[in-house]
Formats: C-alpha cells, sequence, structure tokens
C-alpha cells in the first residue's frame, strides 16, 4: 500500500499550531494541539453583479484597467461607429465623465488609474484596420501621445502604469512586443508564441500572458511570465480560450476567465485560477463574457462588457480564499 511518504518523499509534519493559510497552501499536517489532520487548500471564489454601465460597449477588450473598485473604461463599441466615451466606477456604480477620447476606437489597450491612464493602439471608426496611436488621460482631458514604434495593432495584452507601460502580442498575429518609460517605446523581446485576445495583466518587469488566439483558427491553452528581460512558458490553462479576461496581482496569483473557445460559437463561463505552480477550477461567471476588458487583481478582478448581450454588464471577483480544512473520513 502507498505511503504518503512514498508519494510525497517526506514525512507529515507534526506541528503544535496551524501555519497561516498562505503558507500551509497545498500542505498536509498534524495538528498535535487538536489532534486532527489538516490540510491548506484555496476556495472556488465568487462572481457578483457590479454596476451596469452607461453606455453599452461591446468589443471593448483592453478597454478599461485599475482596481475592482476604481476601475476606468474607454472606447469600445462595435466597428462602427466606434465609442470615445470614459466612464469611472467607484465599486458600486458608473459614471459618465463627460472625456472624450480623442479618437473613438475599440479593442484598444488601456492601461492605468482613473487619473493617469493610456489608450494604445484599437480599430478606429472609418479609418485604417489597426492604428498604434497613443492617447494619455489626467483624470480630465485625453491628449495625443507618442504612438508606438511599431505598427497599427488591436487585441493586445497589456501590463503597468501610465508611466511604465507594456503592451505584447495583439492582430496582426505576429506582433512585437513594446516597453514605454514615460517618454519613448522601445522594443523588448518577443512572446515565444505571438497571439492576440490572450489574457493579460501584472507590470513592466513581472507579467503574464495567458491563452489566447495565435494565427487562426489556432487558438492556445500556453501561458508565459514575463521578468523584465524575458519570457518564460510556464503551466498552462486547462481550457483554450481568446477574447477571455484575467485579473493578475502579480505571476503567482491570477484568475482567467470566459472568452471564446473552440467551436467559434464555444463562449464559456469557465474561471480557472492560478497559485504560482497550477491552475485550478473556480466559480463560473454569471454571463458568458467574450472580448470583455479586465482588470484587477487574482482575488479582485472586474470584467467589463462583452461581445455577447447584455452589453453593459459588469461582474466582480471575489476571489478563492485561501483556508485550513480539517481532515475527515468517512
Amino acid at each position: 500500500m502507498a505511503t504518503y511518504k512514498g508519494i510525497q518523499g517526506y514525512r507529515v509534519e507534526s506541528l503544535a499550531s496551524d501555519p497561516p493559510a498562505a503558507i500551509g497552501l497545498g500542505q498536509l499536517w498534524y495538528n498535535s494541539g487538536s489532534n486532527v489532520w489538516k490540510v491548506g487548500s484555496v476556495g472556488a471564489g465568487a462572481w457578483a453583479s457590479g454596476g451596469t454601465l452607461n453606455t453599452p460597449r461591446p468589443n471593448n477588450f483592453g478597454g478599461a484597467d485599475g482596481p475592482n473598485t476604481a476601475t476606468i473604461a474607454a472606447g469600445g463599441g462595435p466597428s462602427a461607429p466606434a465609442m470615445s466615451a470614459t466612464e469611472k466606477y467607484n465599486g458600486t456604480s458608473w459614471t459618465e465623465t463627460g472625456h472624450a477620447l480623442p479618437e473613438s476606437t475599440y479593442t484598444n489597450a488601456l492601461i492605468g488609474t482613473q487619473t493617469a491612464a493610456l489608450s494604445i493602439g484599437g480599430n478606429p471608426t472609418g479609418g485604417p484596420p489597426r492604428v498604434n496611436t497613443v492617447n494619455t488621460y489626467n483624470g480630465s482631458t485625453w491628449t495625443a501621445g507618442t504612438s508606438l514604434s511599431g505598427s497599427g495593432r488591436a487585441l493586445m495584452g497589456k501590463a503597468g502604469t501610465q508611466t511604465a507601460a507594456f503592451v505584447f502580442g495583439g492582430d496582426p498575429v505576429p506582433s512585437g512586443e513594446e516597453q514605454w518609460n514615460g517618454t519613448s517605446w522601445t522594443e523588448t523581446a518577443n512572446l515565444n508564441t505571438s497571439r492576440a485576445q490572450a489574457g493579460s495583466g501584472g507590470t513592466q518587469t513581472a507579467a503574464l500572458c495567458i491563452s489566447g488566439g495565435e494565427a487562426a483558427p489556432t487558438i492556445t491553452t500556453k501561458v508565459e511570465e514575463w521578468n523584465g528581460t524575458s519570457w518564460t512558458e510556464i503551466t498552462a490553462v486547462t481550457l483554450a480560450r481568446r477574447g477571455l479576461g484575467a485579473g493578475v496581482g502579480s505571476p503567482t496569483s491570477a484568475t482567467a476567465t470566459g472568452g471564446q473557445a473552440l467551436p467559434a460559437t464555444g463562449y464559456t463561463k469557465n474561471t480557472e485560477i492560478w497559485n504560482g505552480t497550477s491552475w485550478t477550477e473556480g466559480a463560473d461567471q454569471t454571463y458568458q463574457f467574450y472580448k470583455n476588458a479586465a482588470c484587477g487583481t487574482g482575488t479582485a478582478a472586474i470584467m467589463v462588457a462583452q461581445t455577447n448581450s447584455p452589453y453593459a454588464t459588469t461582474e466582480v471577483w471575489s476571489g478563492a480564499p485561501e483556508s485550513i480544512k480539517t481532515v475527515t473520513t468517512s
């Protein structure tokens, strides 16, 4: 008969008291104080309805950023016409700001906060299929900024802040990766697998690129981690999808949710949770979000609008609490 030591390679520890939940995650131990077996686990998390946008904006992939209690959304909409409206979320409701983007656009990458943001690339109404233009926001006004050094693109991965931004992948596939230092854009190391419509987030020196679409019609399960210098392929998600949302607090804490799986009509509510080592199944969303804007962290994310009706919907993630459970037998 197999033993724990034979499978794991070490004996079960005996502890007088339980360790913090985050440290005990995935571990089994004997609590000698209460004479019971304990295991560290993570919950499924939960999705709840957020405030409804004032302006429905389908095809808003990438067009929101900030924490889930102070989010900004700009652009979006179908191809004709695209939108320029900007809204801000306070954790309960969305408010129309009256601060319009200089150029109506959708599938742009929005990076930053309610008072310091960038809107990068996307598809404008009646213009070229994709642009490399960048607009900056100071909390009250959008102004034209320094364009990407590469060609126009949309549906990009994104990470960082207004003065330390990072965009990667995008449509058309393949597309290059660029970093912004507050003054200029610089090309960086390419993804190992170029893609568009990937889940993404993090900082300029620690980001994730999750799933997404390679050259049509391929959708990948691959996940890559950025360390500020290079991309490394890490554990893949279970479900391949494109147009998915992600909340990324760090390379060791993320959620990947919604999107379009194959076949092409296969929109999903599926949520996967990343703990730095493996992906586990979390609670499903209420709606099947696709090409929505997503931001926040692995434990506090927000999904904003979507290509599927209802177009003004938002959902908020309270995620995957770590806990310690008593092992019982039956």
